[in-house]
């Protein structure tokens, strides 16, 4: 149990990072000390090929519309692979995640390898009850089925396929030793009530 993660809290009591070297330790390291998280946490994204044709024809049979090869696609389903770099920032500063879960609508990133460990695609229809609400292009109504995903750690960050974690960080700052999560409110949120002049664009 000679672990590196034995002497730093950025990882916690989570499984150590294969690239980790093994060091020697003492054993009053090992404590485990009140405000050590020692829960899993799982990070779930939610991602679109918008230039697969058959998601297209999809999109536009639900839309009544009729597709065609030509038409403009919606930008903000355009894929960038910004997922493989938003998966690799994971793996560099948050290595405690213990599984990332990437839901779809039937598609799997042309770069992902399926055979990681810890990594999952999940099926809008695993985590729908009712088949006759897909195909559904809300993502708020895909965000609203997360907590059904078969195997989801009661803990989990959820991302868009555009985020990034950009330095070290700690479960802490997402959670409390005892499970609560964080919560940091927007300080330029939209406001509550009726609408007025004085209210931000």
């Amino acid at each position: 149990l000679g672990a590196a993660r034995l002497f730093s809290r950025f990882v916690s009591d989570y499984t150590p990072r294969s690239d980790a070297p093994p060091l020697a330790t003492r054993p009053e390291f090992l404590v485990k000390c009140v405000e050590d998280i020692a829960f899993p946490v799982d990070a779930v994204y939610t991602w679109v090929d918008g230039d697969d044709p058959a998601w297209k024809q999809r999109k536009a049979s639900a839309k009544g519309e009729v597709y065609h090869a030509e038409s403009a696609s919606d930008a903000r389903f355009i894929s960038r692979d910004e997922l493989r770099y938003s998966v690799r920032s994971l793996h560099m500063f948050a290595p405690w995640i213990a599984n990332v879960y990437i839901v779809t609508d039937d598609q799997v990133p042309a770069w992902l390898r399926e055979d990681v460990p810890g990594v999952r695609v999940v099926s809008h229809r695993e985590i729908f009850r009712n088949g006759a609400d897909l195909p559904t292009f809300n993502s708020h109504s895909i965000e609203s089925q997360l907590h059904h995903i078969k195997g989801l750690s009661e803990h989990f960050l959820y991302f868009n396929d555009d985020m990034f974690i950009g330095r070290l960080v700690t479960p802490h700052a997402f959670f409390t030793p005892n499970g609560t999560a964080r919560y940091f409110p927007s300080r330029n949120r939209i406001p509550q009530g009726p609408v007025v002049e004085t209210d931000t664009p």
